[in-house]
């Protein structure tokens, strides 16, 4: 009874261990090319660039037609409080009795956050890209032009979820 709890316990065991993938990457080739490069084409360079400017300019423009939005939204509804707000004046006027009870709360103006603005240092990914090499290419300005683009992601929008209660709350 005991080895067979021991080897039930070794094989649930095993089932739950990790599986580690320590492959590398690998780009095997089938066959070289059937046209060869030319001995004075075989330079590589490497470049990188982002996209920062255009992606900020983005979040910035989406910044001002929300706000335009909001400010329409906003005016059209204090003039329907502004009306309702006549109407219930009229009736506490004619009836002598007081409507405050009757009043609507007064609209406000939707706060619409700055977007947040990129910022990618490229300095240590060209020093990374610089350090790769391809073989049967030496570095040099003529020839085969590799580049990177980073791109700054667009629009994000962060939501915190607390759970918990009290001195237990977590986000």
């Amino acid at each position: 009874m005991k080895h067979l709890f021991l080897a039930f316990l070794f094989f649930t065991c095993s089932g739950f261990a990790q599986n580690i993938d320590d492959n590398f990457i690998t780009f095997p080739y089938v066959q070289l090319p059937f046209i060869p490069i030319e001995e004075d084409l075989r330079f590589v360079r490497f470049e990188v660039a982002t996209n920062v400017e255009s992606a900020n300019q983005d979040s910035l423009s989406i910044q001002k037609v929300k706000q335009a939005n909001a400010a329409a939204i906003y005016k059209q509804n204090l003039s329907t409080w502004y009306t309702q707000m006549s109407l219930l004046q009229q009736q506490e006027n004619s009836s002598g009795l007081s409507q405050a009870a009757n009043y609507p709360p007064k609209p406000s103006l939707e706060l619409i956050p700055e977007p947040i603005l990129n910022t990618i240092d490229v300095g240590s990914l060209l020093s990374t890209a610089e350090g790769l090499t391809i073989s049967g290419f030496e570095k040099g300005n003529n020839g085969l032009l590799i580049s990177f683009q980073i791109m700054p992601p667009r629009d994000v929008k962060v939501y915190f979820k607390r759970t918990g209660s009290a001195a237990a709350t977590k986000i």
